[in-house]
């Protein structure tokens, strides 16, 4: 669709005085300009500042500013590209980044609706449109619903969320529906604002949580999370020190010559005998929330597995305001299983791995979705890592 007057047409452009993500904003800005409702597919080029995005027309636009042409009509490179690019899809590519998606997945979702009575009260909105979730707001006769879809690499994120809200209700958003076929639910919408600062009391719940899964490895794997306790972290710290293709040389150098120390930590945190849980993977002061009654709520599971508890820490210490304080804060949490000495010395030890936990979270999205521009986020937190272990951090 070009758009147009006095026989000058183009793809329509648009100019932000400001930054304005390319989600529900930008998508509004654009249903304006082009005069019909359009929902995001996916970025085809960027250049610095600029990018060529798809969009998917719900309506029909004004037919005096606007018309239809053939690709070879336009001399464009981005628009021949997209259009190879629509010849061959990556088998990779998400279902949300493919036209089609917005109308079977919101029919889904209004049969979600009426099985549980609820009733959509206004337009869907486009929250989040990335390589690894989308995410829609619903408006309902009975309060805002959230749709989440994810890529199958991280598709044990709905059935997890179930498992956890039996276990501690009002702990997680209340899920409404699961789609495991498809990797997506509906979950009621939740309020609130992130704990940033002492006392952590999020930490509070974050331990809660692992502790309601003490006992629960079969559990937990048996919903799609990855086994990724500490034999399995050995072997990925390993594994990730001959990886020159996510590594810069010297880091992977500084990784190898930690690796016997690190080996030794590893043997300690185990000798330790706290008990695996579930683990976050990606716990930061964004994906909790405090309610209005004061408990708090914790989301964005996406990088959820089994392992070790204490591998949660290293996401909300790169934020905190008081690292010791939120470390005293989250050890309480788990003084009914150890004496308070050996939790500090056991968290002294494991301080480093949680670190490298973290970056292999990274490799695995990486990987599973096929997008280096993880790659440096990866090396950093490999650095403060090594720099944590060697008592520089």
């Amino acid at each position: 669709m070009v758009q147009g007057d006095d026989g000058a047409w183009d793809l329509p452009t648009m100019t932000f005085p400001e930054y304005v993500p390319i989600d529900g904003a930008f998508t509004w800005h654009v249903s304006q300009r082009i005069g019909a409702p359009a929902t995001r597919v996916r970025t085809v080029a960027r250049q610095d500042d600029d990018r060529v995005v798809e969009m998917e027309l719900h309506g029909e636009p004004p037919p005096e500013t606007t018309r239809w042409v053939a690709v070879a009509e336009l001399d464009d490179e981005a628009v021949r590209a997209w259009r190879t690019d629509r010849d061959a899809v990556p088998p990779e590519r998400p279902a949300w980044q493919r036209p089609g998606w917005w109308n079977e997945a919101t029919a889904w979702v209004e049969d979600e609706l009426a099985r549980v009575g609820h009733t959509r009260s206004g337009a869907i909105e486009q929250l989040k449109h990335w390589s690894i979730s989308a995410v829609l707001m619903v408006p309902t006769d009975r309060g805002g619903v959230v749709l989440k879809q994810v890529p199958p690499l991280f598709a044990a994120e709905g059935p997890l969320i179930e498992l956890l809200h039996g276990l501690v209700p009002g702990s997680v958003p209340e899920p409404l529906a699961v789609d495991r076929s498809n990797h997506r639910w509906l979950m009621v919408r939740f309020d609130g604002s992130p704990d940033t600062g002492a006392p952590d009391d999020a930490l509070r719940r974050l331990a809660e949580l692992q502790r309601a899964t003490v006992g629960r490895r079969d559990e937990i794997l048996g919903v799609g999370c990855p086994d990724r306790g500490l034999d399995r972290l050995e072997q990925d710290v390993l594994a990730l020190a001959d990886r020159a293709d996510l590594l810069d040389p010297a880091v992977r150098k500084k990784l190898g010559a930690a690796l016997p120390d690190l080996t030794r930590r590893v043997a300690v945190l185990r000798e330790a005998g706290l008990p695996e849980t579930v683990v976050h993977g990606d716990f930061h002061q964004w994906n909790s929330v405090a309610s209005p009654d004061g408990s708090f709520i914790v989301f964005d599971w996406t990088d959820a597995a089994w392992g070790h508890p204490f591998m949660d820490l290293s996401a909300w210490l790169g934020r905190s305001k008081d690292q010791a304080a939120s470390v005293a804060t989250y050890l309480d949490g788990w003084a009914a299983e150890r004496p308070a000495d050996d939790l500090r010395r056991a968290w002294s030890e494991a301080e480093p791995l949680s670190y490298l936990h973290y970056a292999i979270g990274y490799q695995r999205i990486i990987e599973g979705t096929h997008d280096p521009s993880w790659s440096p986020e990866l090396g950093r937190l490999v650095e403060c890592a090594l720099s944590v272990a060697s008592g520089d951090g």
